[in-house]
């Protein structure tokens, strides 16, 4: 028979015999099955890189992407090589995440007067809204099948998963309750009863995410969401009704990924709870923390 090398499988070859020099006579060839120790450890890490690097394109399509991709170029970290998925490293698949971030980035510019134009509420369904979150949810999917295929692991879970956490990721929202509003030098300030404990993104690199009211009534007029932390907590610029008032509620969209995750008691603030919404039923994931729940 002829015996072909597999992965995780060692060689051996019995002495039975010994000649006088000391070497090996004849013997059978046996296969002695050795699975290796990091597999399932290696494999663990593919899935959680896969899950979020899906669930950052949910948020933002093509940035998410094109980091990962320029790793893979670079062989840091990433190396799609030698797989179906080498393409995520190609130059030219890289020069389309540029052209992709940087029309983005023009558009978002122009979010303010395309929320101005539109009723409150009304831009998170409107037609760039959703080919941006069908966008993440395919781009999703090929990266969380890139990541398992790259360790020798099937690769298909990825196309089911990916679409999943880039979907969660962009159906992700946050609820603010005002807390008061200031004007201060022309400038609007609305101050949300959330924070940099539970969304720390805006801080620490500048995430965008956009505001709507809850409540449309007024147009819209430019303003500063902040929190209620003792820094300089922006959570960013924002088109909210002009007659916007304490105890309003306002959403903050996309927030799915890496906000509860990242959240933390900062200023000794409890973590907002986490709660599902579907077909007019609510279920809660996580409670609502409180002051005694992290004294004890």
């Amino acid at each position: 028979a002829v015996l072909r090398e597999q992965r995780g499988v060692a060689l051996d070859l019995p002495c039975g015999r010994t000649r006088p020099s000391g070497t090996c006579a004849r013997a059978p060839l046996v296969y002695r099955h050795v699975p290796s120790r990091y597999s399932t450890v290696h494999l663990v890490f593919d899935i959680f890189q896969g899950i979020g690097l899906a669930a950052a394109v949910g948020i933002r399509p093509f940035l998410p992407a094109l980091a990962a991709g320029a790793l893979a170029a670079g062989d840091v970290a990433l190396d799609f090589k030698h797989t179906q998925y080498a393409f995520l490293q190609s130059s030219g698949f890289l020069l389309a995440l540029v052209v992709g971030v940087i029309l983005l980035t023009l558009l978002e510019r122009r979010l303010p007067a395309r929320a101005e134009a539109q009723q409150p509420g009304g831009l998170a369904r409107d037609p760039l809204s959703v080919i941006l979150v069908l966008l993440g949810a395919g781009i999703g999917a090929v990266l969380f099948a890139g990541e398992l295929c790259r360790g020798h692991a099937v690769s298909w879970p990825g196309y089911v998963a990916g679409p999943v956490c880039a979907l969660i990721a962009a159906a992700g929202t946050s609820v603010y309750r005002v807390m008061a509003v200031k004007h201060f030098e022309g400038r609007r300030f609305v101050i949300v009863d959330g924070s940099m404990a539970d969304n720390p993104r805006p801080a620490l690199y500048g995430a965008y995410h956009h505001f709507e009211a809850v409540e449309p009534r007024t147009q819209l007029t430019p303003a500063m969401v902040c929190g209620r932390s003792c820094e300089a907590d922006e959570l960013g610029e924002a088109m909210l009704l002009e007659d916007l008032r304490a105890d309003d509620l306002v959403v903050m969209r996309t927030t799915g990924a890496y906000t509860y995750s990242m959240s933390s008691n900062y200023n000794r603030f409890p973590r907002p709870p986490v709660i599902a919404l579907g077909a007019g039923e609510a279920q809660v994931w996580a409670e609502r923390e409180t002051v005694d729940s992290f004294l004890r």
